[in-house]
């Protein structure tokens, strides 16, 4: 991370790609902060998020792994979102709706009749993975645990940014409030052997084995690259 003053002006990207997510204003810059001993960037909720311009097409298969912790269970709160400038669309967000508590991620445009995976729990200090392995098999993961499917066709739709921590939708701000550790997006599909590494890998980085499920093969040993 680049930051002044204990707060962040940039996120590298470390798969070479050159993705990093930066935020001019100083303002509306997320914290260094920790989280249970762990390094995380804090977002407030109010102003804050990291954004890198990019213009690209949703395509599968495509899987976000997110390990973050949401303060707010009160108010909408967007950790990652994939967008376009229109203020109409919004793909590919892990969120928190709204006065239920509830993860969701969803693909949508205008949100109408979104294809979504909807879990009636707030965000905790957790592994959330949203696994696209094709438009029509999409599952939400929390700590190595299925929580919800959705088998209907997703679209496949031209964006223009990545967006950490904030949604702009239609005119209206809707910001993430707490602690973020680590984002993996990736781009292929992922056998089951492939995912439950990512989940030990980030469980034992982050102190989270406590959550994998007992049976999970890295509950105790730290998985082999």
């Amino acid at each position: 991370i680049t930051e002044s003053g204990g707060a962040v002006s940039q996120w590298n990207d470390k798969s070479g790609n050159n993705r990093n997510v930066m935020q001019a204003t100083a303002a509306d810059r997320p914290a260094v902060s920790t989280d249970a001993g762990n390094a995380s960037l804090l977002f407030d909720g109010t102003s804050e998020y990291l954004r890198h311009d990019v213009s690209g097409t949703i395509t599968y298969p495509s899987s976000i792994f997110i390990v973050c912790r949401n303060t707010d269970t009160a108010n909408a709160g967007h950790v990652f979102s994939v967008n376009d400038s229109s203020l109409s669309d919004r793909y590919y967000t892990l969120t928190q709706r709204e006065n239920s508590g509830q993860k969701i991620f969803y693909q949508s445009r205008i949100a109408l009749n979104a294809p979504s995976i909807r879990v009636g729990s707030s965000f905790n200090t957790e592994i959330i993975e949203a696994v696209s392995n094709a438009s029509n098999d999409n599952e939400l993961f929390s700590n190595g645990t299925s929580v919800g499917t959705d088998t209907s066709a997703w679209p496949a739709p031209n964006y223009d940014n990545i967006t950490i921590g904030r949604l702009r939708y239609q005119l209206s701000d809707q910001y993430f409030v707490g602690h973020v550790h680590e984002i993996i997006w990736i781009k292929q599909s992922l056998d089951l052997a492939t995912r439950q590494k990512l989940e030990g890998y980030l469980a034992h980085k982050w102190g989270l084995t406590a959550n994998l499920p007992a049976d999970h093969p890295y509950k105790t040993a730290i998985p082999v690259p």
